[in-house]
């Protein structure tokens, strides 16, 4: 993948956060250390963990984090630009943004459609 760098990466360390915590995280351009300061924590009810809160506790600057069984998703806002984070419970591929875009045709449209749901009959 173009402008992507693999990392391995310590998932108990992430997923044993509380809100109020703090945790380093290494951004591969330009080479940076980042502080992400945990605001919030909570399970969806698929069962994975979502953190989320600030970075270098820069109100401007934000990080969404997500941990499934076996997938690890975040979007950190820096000074630097957006980068995103994807990977599985071991390792994490990380690079800006538009950098796991590059399959991307910027002139297909991007949508889904959702059928609206049945409304259920009541017998009473």
């Amino acid at each position: 993948m173009p402008d992507l760098k693999l990392f391995a990466y310590s998932r108990d360390r992430f997923i044993n956060l509380s809100a109020g915590d703090t945790v380093h995280l290494g951004l591969p351009e330009p080479g940076q250390m980042v502080e992400m300061w945990v605001e919030r924590v909570f399970k969806n009810p698929s069962g994975s963990l979502t953190l989320k809160g600030k970075v270098d506790g820069n109100a401007n600057y934000s990080f969404s984090m997500t941990l499934g069984d076996k997938s690890t998703y975040a979007t950190i806002d820096t000074a630097s630009g957006i980068f995103n984070l994807r990977g599985n419970d071991t390792h994490v591929w990380i690079g800006l943004g538009r950098s796991f875009n590059h399959h991307v045709n910027p002139e297909t449209p991007d949508y889904r459609i959702i059928e609206p749901e049945q409304k259920m009959e009541s017998n009473s």
